[in-house]
């Protein structure tokens, strides 16, 4: 039987990741998960390769990951010589994204970005504490295909509005597209550049490098990255796009120590200050390259 929304889900829910910092209100956050269908928000047309995983290759992966926990170094290295020796001229099927939507894993959606893995999108949209609260401005950096910042909006309370920013044209007219068809109403484009004046709607899709943010639309009580700034990134100017009176910037950004993954860090603001900095290792997102915003949404 094929996975379905559900399924998905269910894995979210029991995401042990940093668990001991979710919120009391995880459980409403996994909820909304229900109502936003990660395949609508897959293109359609969009195909991927998937390696071949057969009975020896699942026995040396297996063995790899008991080496592993055993802490037996020279156990590891017999399993990984294995597992190299077993995955040799390792064979994929090209199948639509699509069938991978329920997948706890980042999926391609072309230009190559991605869209982010649900459980991490999830505890991104609790660590903002957006559930429930009315009347809040979110600004979301590296829209993608839309499907993080639907997640956000629907968590946060009546009256609350979503600016998502996408530096390439393609993505930004997925993402609107799809935000138009999910919330049933118009999500316009527009250039960064032309942000003349503040448009009266409650999502609203800008083309254009925001890695500096959108200045235009300012203040917000949350903004997000949805892409990994460099090591060192000054995410200041964010931060002074923020609600005087509070709010929180969360962006993953490079470790910068060699490693393949990258910390989430967590800044909240009161009254213009900087009262909190959280950081959760571990979290994998495309880079913010040359201070254009690539996506991870």
């Amino acid at each position: 039987m094929s996975a379905s929304n559900s399924d998905l889900v269910s894995i979210i829910r029991k995401s042990d990741f940093y668990a001991y910092s979710h919120s009391p209100h995880w459980d409403n956050v996994v909820d909304v998960f229900y109502r936003v269908d990660r395949r609508k928000f897959l293109p359609y047309d969009l195909k991927t390769e998937v390696p071949v995983f057969d009975k020896r290759k699942r026995a040396a992966v297996s063995a790899l990951f008991q080496a592993i926990e055993s802490r037996d170094d020279s156990a590891v290295r017999r399993a990984l010589d294995g597992f190299l020796r077993a995955c040799q001229n390792m064979e994929a099927i090209t199948v639509p994204v699509r069938e991978l939507a329920y997948q706890d894993e980042p999926l391609p959606i072309g230009h190559g970005q991605t869209c982010s893995q649900p459980s991490i999108v999830a505890f991104m949209a609790d660590q903002l504490a957006v559930y429930g609260s009315r009347k809040l401005r979110i600004l979301g950096i590296g829209s993608g295909c839309g499907y993080s910042d639907a997640v956000a909006l629907r968590l946060a309370g009546r009256g609350s509005v979503l600016v998502s920013a996408e530096i390439i044209p393609e993505l930004a007219a997925l993402s609107a597209r799809n935000l138009s068809r999910h919330f049933r109403a118009k999500v316009p484009v527009y250039e960064l550049s032309d942000l003349a004046e503040r448009p009266d709607r409650r999502i609203v899709v800008v083309r254009g490098d925001a890695s500096s943010g959108v200045s235009a639309l300012a203040p917000f009580d949350r903004i997000y990255l949805a892409a990994a700034a460099w090591k060192g990134f000054d995410s200041s100017v964010l931060a002074r796009q923020l609600n005087r009176e509070g709010g929180v910037v969360l962006f993953p950004m490079r470790d910068g120590n060699g490693s393949f993954q990258d910390v989430l860090v967590k800044n909240v603001y009161s009254g213009g200050q900087l009262v909190k900095v959280e950081h959760f290792y571990g979290v994998g997102f495309v880079p913010l390259v040359s201070g254009c915003s690539t996506t991870g949404g």
